[in-house]
């Protein structure tokens, strides 16, 4: 079951992707082409060749929002989260409230047990997108971290609802 919905939301992540890149219109022909070739590799769970289009983009467009978020998700999924961290910092630098970005960040932090910039990220998503579930799970995650049984119970709530609210 965890598989499969694993699997749906790297689908919609990529057709979000698909769709935010078509309504930048910013990206020339040849770029869009990379963009899709990059999704289509990341569907294949080829991250590696997935990577290769989202440089190839990235050496004539570095400030190319949707391939940097591209490769510091796959750098993520690769276990390469370093390298992933630094992608995403670029991405935020560029946009600062860019809500995925955001996100990946504080799951990075998750990771490397940071629990003030875990909630520091995921309550900025909130304030952008108060629906984003996984931002309350975040932080649900970080508080019991910190001991905060008040606020992990609080944001442990909220990501309930919203996950009732969406089935």
């Amino acid at each position: 079951m965890y598989i499969n919905k694993t699997k749906t939301c790297r689908k919609i992540t990529a057709i979000f992707l698909s769709i935010f890149i078509i309504c930048t219109g910013s990206i020339q022909a040849n770029t869009l082409t990379d963009h899709q070739q990059a999704v289509q590799e990341k569907e294949n769970h080829k991250y590696h060749k997935s990577n290769y289009y989202y440089f190839k983009i990235l050496s004539t467009q570095p400030d190319d929002i949707s391939a940097l978020y591209g490769l510091a998700h796959n750098f993520q999924t690769l276990g390469q989260n370093d390298r992933s961290l630094s992608e995403v910092e670029k991405l935020l630098q560029i946009d600062a409230n860019h809500e995925h970005g955001l996100l990946l960040r504080s799951l990075l932090n998750i990771y490397a047990q940071n629990w003030n910039k875990v909630l520091v990220d995921a309550q900025r998503v909130t304030q952008i997108n108060p629906l984003n579930a996984q931002a309350y799970m975040y932080m649900d995650t970080a508080y019991s971290a910190l001991g905060n049984k008040e606020e992990a119970k609080l944001a442990s709530e909220s990501y309930q609802q919203l996950k009732a609210a969406i089935k």
